[in-house]
C-alpha cells in the first residue's frame, strides 16, 4: 500500500460523500488495468512546493455529467458542457487540496487542466504514478490517481 493511500482515501471521501453526498465504494484494482472509459474525461491539479506531483481524476463523460447534476443541483446534462467540465475541474481541485493538507511542508495547487476524449492516454514527462485507486459513486467507475515528480499538467 501506498504511504499516499490513506490521504488521497480520505480526501476523496471528504469530498464525495460529504460535500456532494454521493455514495462511494473504493474497488481493489491492485494489479489490475485501470476502469476502460469508451468516452472519457480527465482532469488533473498540480501541487507545488515542498512536495511537487498531481491529482488526476478519471472517468466516463457520463459520470462527469452525473456529478455535474449532484453538485449544481441541476438535471443531469445529455453531454459534457461547460458547466460539466467546470465541476470535474473543481472536485479535482477540492480532492487534490484534501491531499494537499496530508502532505508536509508548503505547496499550492495549479489550475485545473481539462481534456475530453475517446482515445487518448496522458503522461508526465517528470512525474510517476505511486498511487491508482478506483472507486465506484453511485455505482459510476471514476479513477483518481497520484502523481510523483513535477505537477504540470
Amino acid at each position: 500500500m501506498s504511504s499516499y493511500s490513506k490521504g488521497l482515501t480520505e480526501a476523496v471521501r471528504q469530498v464525495f460523500t460529504s460535500m456532494l453526498g454521493l455514495d462511494l465504494d473504493l474497488v481493489n484494482m491492485q494489479g489490475s488495468p485501470d476502469l476502460k472509459f469508451e468516452r472519457k474525461i480527465s482532469s488533473t491539479v498540480g501541487i507545488l512546493g515542498d512536495w511537487n506531483g498531481a491529482v488526476v481524476l478519471e472517468c466516463s463523460s457520463s459520470t462527469a455529467c452525473r456529478l455535474a447534476a449532484a453538485m449544481l443541483g441541476l438535471e443531469t446534462p445529455e453531454e459534457v458542457n461547460e458547466d460539466v467540465r467546470d465541476v470535474i475541474g473543481e472536485i479535482t481541485n477540492m480532492v487534490a487540496g484534501n491531499f494537499k493538507s496530508t502532505l508536509p511542508g508548503n505547496s499550492v495547487l495549479t489550475l485545473p487542466c481539462i481534456i475530453i476524449g475517446s482515445d487518448y492516454s496522458m503522461g508526465f514527462i517528470s512525474g510517476k504514478p505511486v498511487l491508482t485507486e478506483s472507486m465506484l459513486c453511485d455505482g459510476r467507475g471514476i479513477v483518481l490517481s497520484i502523481i510523483e515528480g513535477n505537477g504540470h499538467c
